[in-house]
């Protein structure tokens, strides 16, 4: 699958009143969860310069025992928001997965540490996160089917879905134009390492 993803940061609205109005809208709340996002470079090329991302995520939902997983996102295809290929996959043992990583050579380079706040309106996912020590954003996020990228009419279908969803999800965002979203082209890493 393919994400499609815009985030915006506010401040002018407080995550209740911004919980309200989407509860009025017909989001329906789907739960809150606790994310540590370990990332890690690779030994033998720059993430930073390629543009990818590899992920432990240590995850606590509401009422649900802790999940870990392993995620690697592609080369982002967007100027305004993410548009990535993702493969994600679960992890039993977190630890473990972290010591063979730091084995073959991958180093850690950040931790994200992110409580967010899950909202569902059909295929579109919305959350309110606030991450530590950098502020509150809105993420909104929908997935479409990856096509195969050795047809031309493959890709040019998968560039028209791309543009079209992502269209969409602007649309959403500017009806929310009462918190004043300021859109956030970059990632959650890529905002935590300009702070460190």
């Amino acid at each position: 699958m393919q994400e499609v993803e815009i985030k915006a940061k506010y401040t002018n609205c407080s995550q209740e009143e911004l919980e309200k109005y989407l509860l009025q809208h017909g989001f329906n709340r789907h739960q809150r969860v606790i994310q540590k996002d370990y990332y890690y470079n690779h030994p033998a090329r720059d993430f930073r310069v390629t543009d990818e991302a590899l992920r432990i995520r240590m995850e606590q939902r509401e009422n649900k025992e802790p999940m870990g997983y392993i995620t690697y996102k592609g080369i982002n295809h967007s100027k305004t928001g993410q548009n990535r290929l993702e493969i994600e996959t679960t992890l039993t043992d977190v630890e473990k997965t972290q010591q063979i990583l730091q084995a073959l050579g991958f180093t850690s380079v950040a931790l994200v540490h992110k409580d967010r706040t899950e909202f569902c309106k059909k295929d579109i996912t919305l959350c309110l996160d606030r991450l530590e020590g950098i502020g509150t954003y809105i993420e909104i996020e929908k997935l479409i089917p990856e096509t195969s990228p050795n047809a031309s009419t493959n890709s040019s279908a998968n560039a028209s879905s791309y543009v079209e969803t992502e269209k969409e999800l602007l649309a959403l965002l500017q009806k929310l134009d009462f918190i004043h979203p300021v859109i956030e082209p970059a990632t959650y890493l890529e905002l935590v390492m300009r702070q460190s």
